[in-house]
């Protein structure tokens, strides 16, 4: 966990605070991670295709 994750934790749960549709927070860490790193994520949790601005498959 460093600062940059941090930070892209916040910048996801505003996006998803002022959309009114919150996920658990354990997500919003693995978003942050995708985030800084320009992952993908594979998973096939509903969840993480509400946050159009990481890269999902599955």
């Amino acid at each position: 966990m460093t600062k940059e994750t941090a930070a892209f934790f916040v910048t996801v749960m505003k996006y998803l605070k002022s959309n009114g549709t919150p996920i658990p927070q354990n997500d919003v860490w693995i978003a942050a991670g995708v985030l800084e790193t320009g992952s993908v994520l594979l998973t096939r949790d509903a969840h993480f295709q509400l946050i159009p601005m990481i890269r999902v498959c599955g």
